[in-house]
């Protein structure tokens, strides 16, 4: 555990080995550049980190690789509540937990990394969390990024590609932002949205885009959906 007000610095280059089951609990300051996270033994998953509260915004995971989590606890490899650190140029991969990043009334900075392989989520935001998604590859998962009712965001330049739904939008008082992000070879959906718009929402424009694909969508009295042209709409 790394108390509030506590700093923990990994310098660049190093390994660090986690036991069977444990994990790294953040309530202060982890800085790790250029470090590999995974497995003591080689055989029994570890458990992931957790950034907890205001105390651990000031956190900054750049260029890391997460490995061999299995999220016994969390469900995640990262899971962030309440807290905002920045996770920058980070590769995950070989995981068997079911979200990579667990985004829990947070708003986090995801930048230039890399999810593949989750059994659930790439990143799942939920409970009124706001993050800032910008130039992430997100490949092989269930889902791209879920992002339920009541959860916002902005989602930039991002890739998708090889998912089942690349993006998941359940639609209830939330307006999340997509620009500029690329889809590609997602089985069921590029962009999947349901539920009930409340506000004045605008579904991207921009060409490479993908396909929006609804289920059940509700535009509530008052409320607005701006579809751009070109788009197609399943």
């Amino acid at each position: 555990t790394i108390n509030a007000g506590a700093t923990l610095t990994i310098p660049s280059g190093r390994t660090v080995k986690i036991d069977s089951g444990g994990e790294i609990s953040v309530q202060g300051t982890l800085n790790a550049t250029g470090v590999k996270f995974t497995w003591a033994d080689g055989t029994n998953p570890w458990g992931g980190i957790t950034f907890s509260g205001a105390g651990a915004s000031g956190s900054r995971l750049e260029n890391c690789e997460f490995e061999h989590v299995n999220g016994y606890r969390t469900g995640a490899v990262l899971y962030i509540s309440g807290s905002s650190p920045a996770i920058i140029g980070c590769t995950f991969h070989d995981n068997t937990a079911s979200s990579g990043i667990y985004i829990n009334s947070a708003s986090p900075q995801i930048s230039n990394s890399s999810i593949s392989g989750m059994s659930g989520y790439g990143i799942y935001v939920v409970n009124d969390s706001s993050p800032t998604v910008t130039g992430d590859t997100l490949s092989g998962n269930q889902y791209g990024i879920m992002i339920t009712g009541d959860s916002n965001g902005t989602y930039t330049g991002n890739t998708f590609s090889g998912n089942h739904y690349g993006v998941y939008v359940a639609y209830a008082a939330n307006n999340p932002a997509f620009s500029n992000n690329t889809y590609t070879s997602n089985s069921i959906a590029d962009h999947y949205s349901a539920g009930a718009i409340t506000g004045n929402i605008t579904w991207d424009g921009i060409d490479q885009d993908g396909v929006y694909h609804i289920s059940g969508l509700t535009i509530n009295a008052g409320a607005t959906l701006t579809i751009p042209s070109g788009r197609t709409v399943k």
